[in-house]
């Protein structure tokens, strides 16, 4: 990390936060193009799923979870700042990772999007019931 990054900046940085959570420096910008798609692709799902009440697209890593979503407790932004790991992992990552780890991050992922539901949505999950 360079001198000029924070921990507060690489906790509220989007592609930062997501990057350190994998394991590839912050410095090194050779993979951000890659790991923005994915992160682009998971925000995509997560408006689809009713947890974003507007399509997001991280651009740079300025972009925020403040931006993302504003206004949203640590638990919230925490839990989405894990489902952009796991996808991104699985879509970045996948080949480095065996089965049963992929298993393991799918299942993760099924269960932060229940729970992210459950969040902003109680009642539309239990709709069709």
């Amino acid at each position: 990390m360079d001198e000029n990054t924070n921990l507060s900046e690489i906790s509220n940085s989007i592609l930062f936060s997501v990057k350190k959570l994998i394991g590839i420096p912050i410095e090194d910008k050779s993979f951000d193009l890659d790991i923005m798609l994915n992160i682009n692709a998971a925000s995509s799902t997560l408006f689809q799923l009713g947890v974003l009440k507007k399509p997001f697209t991280v651009t740079s890593e300025d972009d925020t979870y403040a931006d993302l979503i504003p206004g949203g407790t640590e638990d919230v932004v925490n839990q989405i700042k894990m489902y952009f790991v796991y996808k991104t992992r699985l879509g970045f990552d996948s080949s480095t990772l065996s089965s049963a780890m992929i298993e393991v991050i799918k299942e993760l992922i099924r269960e932060t999007e229940y729970r992210l539901q459950i969040s902003f949505n109680p009642e539309g999950l239990f709709e069709n019931s």
